[in-house]
């Protein structure tokens, strides 16, 4: 790989349209390399025709091929429509935090947002002991293990305390911007 983009005959991998949507809102945002960098964002790696590529995620996932067939359509269904509406939420809004009643750090998240004068939508998926199967399809499609989950411009960046230093470093407000 060189100056990102791959090496020629290299195929693009499947999601393409995903990161393809993914980049052009961080382009959106103001996404530079440099920014990209203190963000711990990965490069931004594009084919020959100079299209942004999709790279596999360093977690790992369970390969289609091991999946019994009988299981597929419950595995790519499970709360489809929770995963949905939390796709088009954080597209239509500026900022979306997505969380749960009763948790602290929710209510964190939202108060700093407040305190700092962001408007917010806010979507609540349950409490500790209900909803919990749809907040698993949230932490299974987006990987991050806890809530909230904050968006900015559609992008994930994090839980309560990677809000926090979003607002303390002045980013938050140069990403909405």
């Amino acid at each position: 790989m060189d100056g990102g983009h791959l090496a020629a005959g290299t195929e693009p991998v499947l999601g393409r349209q995903i990161l393809y949507e993914n980049r052009r809102n961080e382009a959106r945002c103001g996404f530079d390399d440099a920014r990209r960098t203190r963000l711990r964002l990965p490069p931004v790696v594009t084919d020959r025709d100079g299209s942004p590529m999709e790279l596999p995620m360093s977690r790992p996932l369970l390969d289609e091929s091991r999946l019994h067939p009988a299981i597929r359509d419950a595995v790519e269904h499970l709360h489809a429509e929770v995963v949905h509406n939390v796709q088009a939420a954080a597209m239509s809004n500026a900022v979306l935090v997505v969380g749960m009643a009763g948790n602290p750090f929710c209510k964190r998240a939202r108060k700093a947002l407040d305190a700092t004068g962001v408007p917010h939508q806010y979507l609540e998926y349950g409490s500790y002991l209900s909803r919990w199967r749809e907040r698993l399809a949230l932490k299974m499609w987006t990987g991050w293990p806890t809530l909230p989950m904050v968006f900015v411009k559609g992008v994930l960046i994090g839980g309560a305390d990677d809000l926090a230093k979003l607002i303390a470093s002045g980013e938050l407000k140069r990403l909405l911007a």
